[in-house]
């Protein structure tokens, strides 16, 4: 059987090549995985409750909470019921954690207290 001319002209993979591809997707496969996990629920103790201005709407408010955490963590909180706050209230929330950037929290109620 006569040698093919062209079979020196088809490109060969690199497994090296391959293997870094196939780390580099599953990576960031799994760093999407870990952004898109669900909030956790946390409490903690209000410790000033008032308005911010929302960005991009022209009058725009939103009520913002400084609640102190039961680790001690003091962090800022978007307000998202309706309810009358008032500091020392205990309040549920939800933690939204990030790969890329900052954590979120958000009040979304008030705990009863045993």
């Amino acid at each position: 059987m006569p040698k093919d001319p062209f079979i020196d002209t088809v490109p060969t993979r690199n497994p090296l090549l391959a293997g870094i591809a196939f780390l580099v997707i599953a990576s960031l496969f799994s760093l999407f995985c870990i952004a898109r996990s669900g909030p956790t629920r946390e409490s903690g103790v209000v410790e000033s409750i008032g308005a911010i201005s929302v960005a991009g709407i022209q009058g725009g408010t939103q009520r913002a909470a400084s609640v102190r955490l039961a680790n001690g963590a003091l962090i800022s909180a978007a307000v998202q019921v309706d309810d009358p706050l008032a500091p020392g209230d205990h309040v549920r929330l939800l933690h939204q954690r990030s790969i890329i950037g900052t954590s979120s929290y958000a009040l979304v109620g008030r705990e009863a207290i045993q």
